[in-house]
């Protein structure tokens, strides 16, 4: 029997895109378990008119005609997303949003957001925040851990005669590019951008640009190393 289900899942495995190896360790009980939360998870998508995707119990969508979900992307228990922007909430194919994350965009009547796009293969932890007034980018591949967050806007604070609330704001966005790792509890300001093939720390505060391959932690984030360097310094000398 556990064989048995162990080729049905790898067959839905690649059915749906996944190119990972399954353990063979697993359980029959764990995969049953699991393809039954899937079906499930995939009649609700369909009873709200979207296909090939996977929708967990109580989640929330506002501006559902600006969400577009691609190909078995998954969205997680209790989620909420806002579609209200110029940009709307874009997601690429098996983008998996975790567990009770919120995804806002226009939370103020007084200035519509930008948006969030998230490319292909990318995935977020439970419990993480994206603020995407001022515009979230996010690439492909990249793996993000639980209660990761985004803020893309931020209060102008230079005069002292008038309340902070009523001063301006920036909105210059957020940009991660591909294949980048960011650890839990990350947090990103408005205009922080970090290059391809980048590891954030876990509990970085991320302000600033950051090249592509670079290693950065700390709060607020600083440059730690260059995957680059590393990788050079650990092949074997040419003759």
């Amino acid at each position: 029997m556990d064989a048995f289900l162990h080729r049905i899942f790898a067959a839905l495995l690649r059915l749906v895109g996944k190119t990972y190896a399954m353990s063979p360790e697993l359980p029959a009980g764990f995969l049953v378990h699991t393809l039954m939360r899937r079906l499930i998870w995939l009649f609700r998508a369909l009873l709200r008119g979207r296909y090939k995707v996977f929708i967990g119990p109580g989640v929330k969508m506002r501006g559902g005609n600006r969400i577009k979900i691609g190909r078995f992307s998954t969205i997680g228990a209790h989620c909420q997303l806002d579609g209200y922007g110029r940009q709307g909430l874009v997601l690429g194919e098996r983008v998996n949003i975790g567990d009770y994350t919120i995804i806002g965009i226009t939370n103020h009547p007084s200035q519509l957001g930008k948006g969030l796009r998230i490319g292909s293969d990318s995935g977020v932890g439970q419990y993480s925040y994206f603020g995407a007034l001022g515009g979230i980018e996010i690439g492909s591949n990249v793996i993000m851990g639980q209660y990761v967050s985004f803020h893309a806007a931020s209060h102008v604070f230079d005069r002292t005669d008038v309340p902070i609330r009523m001063q301006a704001s920036t909105d210059l966005g957020i940009r991660i590019d591909d294949d980048v790792w960011v650890g839990s509890k990350a947090t990103f300001l408005d205009g922080a951008h970090v290059g391809a093939h980048s590891v954030v720390a876990a509990g970085a505060l991320v302000r600033g640009t950051f090249p592509p391959y670079s290693v950065i932690g700390g709060v607020p984030a600083k440059l730690l190393k260059s995957r680059l360097i590393e990788a050079s310094a650990s092949e074997p000398p040419t003759t």
